[in-house]
């Protein structure tokens, strides 16, 4: 590990600030007012149709077009309403999903910089980010939000995200850890860094259909289903109120709320579930995963990975179980992160077998 003449940041980032972050760099994707918009005025409509619908018509006697304004003024409002409820709820939950899967980790953290990059730690887990691969920092709703790089606008909420230094740390200690990212490794002081290696390294390639393969395993992990699971309950919110407003034209009100929430609740399963290969290739292009030439080793504290410019290191008892999951073999260490190994990488099966053995002797020790 190398020295860091930055000051070492330690914080504990909490639920609420990883929540309010996010959902604070959520409104800053390009488009993503517009498109709240859009879906506003969609439920204005919404709501006036299904205010007019039993309004146009009193016992078969046209009514007062009075009468008929004082109708539509509640259900535009009504409408506009729920829509912008089921936008905010909406988004509260995409950054719960991302918190809840581990991809955004709450509790103790740290971070430091050196030449190599920003080193982002937590127990158990130390990650290097190269320079290259951080974007500029931006201050969102009182946070510090460090982005990746190669982050796209079609990436997932949270995806884009290296870390966030919350605001409880305070306004100075903000605007100097901001000064020194901008800065680069030009304004630090040069450091060796000093790897460990009693294992072989293993050396491969790793290529976008690993990061497929991962992510279709991960649906029938805990994780993956919880996460399921809560996109049909947003889906079923919505197609309530669709198929009320919709559907309710033509059949009762509460067959058109159950057909309305059934249908989108599954649809938006199906979905998720068939783009399974344009999020993997989206988290490519976003940084949040990387391809490329990689090497992976461990030693008597950690198991390292090292793809591209992106350096991970995880502590033996923070490995959880190792997996094989058709082209890849997978070291978990959260519920939904994980080091990725190519089994198409030369000796690949061997160091999955020898990290699991290890894995698995650290499990029954602690059984004892």
């Amino acid at each position: 590990m190398s020295a860091s003449p930055f000051p070492l940041i330690e914080y504990d980032l909490s639920r609420v600030d990883a929540r309010s972050a996010l959902v604070a760099w959520d409104r800053l994707r390009p488009g993503r007012r517009r498109t709240d918009r859009l879906w506003i005025g969609l439920g204005g409509i919404g709501g006036a149709v299904g205010g007019l619908s039993g309004a146009l018509l009193a016992d078969g006697e046209p009514i007062l077009w009075w009468i008929l304004a004082l109708m539509l003024v509640p259900g535009v409002a009504f409408g506009v309403a729920v829509v912008w409820l089921m936008l905010f709820v909406t988004r509260r939950q995409r950054a719960d999903i991302v918190i809840a899967s581990g991809a955004m980790p709450v509790g103790p953290q740290r971070v430091w910089l050196d030449l190599d990059g920003a080193h982002h730690d937590r127990p158990g887990v130390s990650h290097l980010l190269s320079w290259a691969a951080l974007g500029e920092p931006r201050q969102v709703g009182g946070h510090l939000i460090v982005p990746l790089a190669a982050a796209t606008p079609q990436a997932p909420t949270g995806a884009a995200v290296a870390f966030i230094l919350p605001a409880s740390l305070g306004q100075p200690t903000l605007e100097s850890a901001a000064r020194m990212l901008t800065a680069g490794p030009g304004a630090l002081q040069r450091a060796q860094d000093v790897g460990r290696h009693p294992s072989p390294v293993l050396h491969g390639e790793v290529v976008l259909a690993d990061y497929v393969a991962f992510n279709r395993h991960f649906l029938v992990t805990p994780a993956g289903r919880q996460q399921q699971w809560m996109l049909a309950a947003t889906g079923a919110l919505l197609g309530a109120f669709a198929g009320y407003v919709i559907l309710g034209q033509f059949t009762g009100g509460l067959v058109a709320v159950i057909l309305g929430a059934v249908l989108a609740a599954g649809g938006i399963v199906v979905l998720a579930r068939s783009q399974v290969g344009t999020q993997a290739e989206a988290l490519v292009r976003s940084g949040t995963y990387d391809v490329g030439p990689g090497a992976w080793w461990f030693d008597d504290e950690e198991v390292y990975a090292r793809i591209g410019g992106s350096r991970i290191g995880v502590a033996w008892e923070s490995v959880t179980s190792v997996e094989l999951a058709g082209r890849v073999g997978i070291v978990w260490f959260g519920r939904s992160i994980a080091i990725v190994v190519p089994r198409s990488a030369p000796g690949a099966d061997a160091f999955l077998a020898a990290v699991a053995s290890r894995v698995d002797g650290l499990h029954r020790g602690r059984q004892r």
